[in-house]
């Protein structure tokens, strides 16, 4: 009798791997989601399949590396700035080519990315949108007794309902 298929692709880490390297999905970064499509499972079996069988999950993992890899990557270069080379061909009326010139042209750093990758990587340093604030001096209020506070606060409450009736009224 042959074995439940669900219980088959949950115990065969590898065929996700296989998967992986196919060239159709080379250049997947592998969600969650696609995952489960792959597998031909909803995304909470996969993640229930993540708890029952670490294997599936460390093969999940090992496979994402490389998207992961490719955006630190390109997020260094956008935090160093880089040189793009483009090629520019001059060609004569009949699409001979007279000259093919190399330009090197520099893309500059991008300060967001710059900070992005510092906050991350030295948080003790750079994640400074917490503010220390001193106070200095004397907070003054007045001895008002507890009843005439609540006898304000009656006043109060009964002119904003009063004008709340007048308002429904006109």
């Amino acid at each position: 009798m042959r074995k439940s298929c669900t219980k088959w692709r949950a115990d065969n880490p590898d065929k996700l791997r296989r998967m992986a390297l196919r060239d159709e999905y080379k250049d997947v970064p592998w969600t969650g989601r696609q995952i489960a499509a792959v597998l031909g499972v909803t995304p909470d079996t996969l993640y229930r399949w993540y708890k029952k069988y670490p294997d599936l999950k460390a093969a999940a993992e090992e496979i994402r590396e490389p998207a992961d890899d490719a955006v630190v990557n390109a997020l260094y270069k956008n935090c160093v700035g880089y040189t793009v080379e483009e090629v520019k061909e001059t060609l004569d009326a009949q699409g001979n080519l007279l000259r093919k010139e190399v330009i090197k042209k520099p893309v500059t750093p991008m300060p967001n990315a710059q900070t992005l990758w510092l906050r991350n990587r030295r948080p003790e340093e750079w994640n400074n949108d917490k503010q220390q604030i001193e106070l200095s001096g004397s907070l003054k209020t007045t001895d008002i007794p507890d009843d005439e506070l609540i006898n304000r606060a009656e006043a109060v409450i009964a002119r904003r309902a009063k004008r709340a009736e007048c308002d429904t009224q006109n």
